[in-house]
């Protein structure tokens, strides 16, 4: 599995966010299955605006990234932190900023991209009032 940042701090390049928190970070995570690793000692930061590709084959952990980093799984070791916190001290925080879309999560072909945010906005608990406009332009 490959994990890239796409905009940024790239090719050793300072970004605007030199010197300031990250909004998430990862800290020597570690996962597997059945005592065979998928993911190990992986560390990566993300500032507001930039954006993670994550690649890899078939198995090499990149769906089991997603949901540690949504909480769904827990990591063997490592640390997710979000605005300098460890997410679990701050969970409930940090899921009413969080947007998973999953390969199996139910997407409508038949709907646009941004019908298909609209349903996701109201099946989520939030107040339904997020801009979908100034959320698909931050992608």
């Amino acid at each position: 599995m490959q994990v890239t940042a796409l905009r940024g701090e790239q090719d050793g390049a300072r970004s605007d966010h030199a010197g300031r928190e990250p909004l998430l970070e990862i800290r020597n995570l570690s996962f597997g299955r059945d005592d065979v690793p998928l993911l190990r000692d992986l560390q990566f930061s993300l500032a507001t605006g930039q954006i993670l590709l994550i690649e890899g084959g078939n198995g090499s952990g990149k769906t089991t990234l997603l949901r540690i980093l949504c909480g769904l799984l827990e990591p063997w070791t490592g640390e997710i932190r979000w605005q300098g916190r460890d997410i679990r001290t701050c969970y409930p925080d940090y899921l009413r900023t969080l947007s998973y879309v999953g390969h199996g999560n139910g997407i409508k072909l038949g709907l646009t991209p941004m019908e298909n945010l609209a349903i996701a906005r109201e099946l989520a608990a939030t107040d339904g009032q997020t801009d979908l406009e100034t959320v698909a332009r931050g992608l």
